[in-house]
């Protein structure tokens, strides 16, 4: 399983606090209590990711890195961006996702199954995903005619194989009703941040969603996400980096805790530097 960070708004809002966010990302990672109550290990080893988008007068930068290593030996030093920007901080719009991998059972561990996954839809517009949590792979992938001894199958995560139908099913937009029919082949959680971008706007899904099976105390300590919004700026992250009083950012409070099965679905118009809307709804299983 898995832990997220994820970042978006005025990068003069985020630029000061970002650091921090990052830190207890790192620590998070290395020593996770929850992590060790719920399935017995206790680090998110098996790799980590970022997906850092740029938008500026109009125009769009998009970088990803993966490592196989775990991001606490790494210890990247990382900037909002990765290239200096600082003349332009008002004006430009960041969204950042970070993910650091602990692999659910039965997963490769290989660099093809780092975070973020990235597909094509139909429409041509590129989709990227992270996700904490496990869903049903084999069914996903009977979705999509991928049989289980193709070599894509073995190589890459239940995460990848999901990103994949996402961007089948959501083509030229993100709606409610894709998470809705996600929610039957969740076996543990469907923590999950989207990003799809097309030839004029953004949309962003971010939320949680889990089944507490035999440890519901348990499962959702580890699976719930907090979030902050307002003030030009958003971050959504898991629940260890603010449960624990270690790792908690120090330059940010007033955090909120998502609902199980809440999610919000934002659209913004990089072109325009501006937000079209919000939509908050919620999934129950069933």
């Amino acid at each position: 399983m898995c832990r997220i960070l994820i970042s978006a708004g005025k990068a003069s809002k985020l630029y000061n606090i970002y650091p921090d966010l990052v830190s207890s990302l790192i620590k998070a990672s290395r020593y996770d209590e929850y992590e060790f109550k719920l399935y017995g290990s206790t680090s998110h080893k098996d790799g980590w990711g970022r997906l850092n988008i740029q938008a500026l007068d109009g125009s769009l930068s998009i970088s990803i890195h993966k490592s196989l290593r775990p991001i606490y030996v790494d210890n990247p030093t990382i900037r909002l961006a990765p290239y200096p920007f600082e003349e332009y901080l008002e004006n430009t719009y960041i969204i950042d996702f970070m993910h650091s991998r602990a692999s659910s059972r039965g997963m490769p561990i290989n660099i093809f199954s780092v975070q973020p996954f990235y597909a094509t839809t139909e429409a041509g517009y590129k989709l990227y995903l992270i996700h904490n949590g496990k869903v049903d792979k084999e069914a996903i992938a009977n979705e999509l005619d991928i049989s289980k001894d193709s070599s894509l199958y073995k190589l890459y995560s239940d995460s990848y194989i999901l990103t994949l139908y996402i961007a089948k099913i959501s083509s030229g937009e993100i709606k409610p009703d894709i998470v809705k029919n996600l929610v039957k082949y969740t076996s543990t959680a469907l923590n999950i941040g989207v990003i799809l971008v097309t030839d004029n706007y953004i949309d962003m899904l971010i939320g949680s969603y889990y089944i507490g099976g035999d440890k519901p105390k348990e499962a959702k300590d580890y699976y719930k996400l907090y979030f902050i919004d307002g003030d030009d700026m958003m971050v959504y992250l898991s629940s260890t980096l603010i449960d624990f009083e270690d790792y908690r950012p120090k330059s940010v409070k007033d955090w909120r805790e998502l609902d199980n099965g809440e999610y919000h679905l934002y659209r913004f118009d990089y072109r325009e530097g501006k937000y079209i809307f919000k939509k908050e709804f919620k999934v129950v299983s069933g």
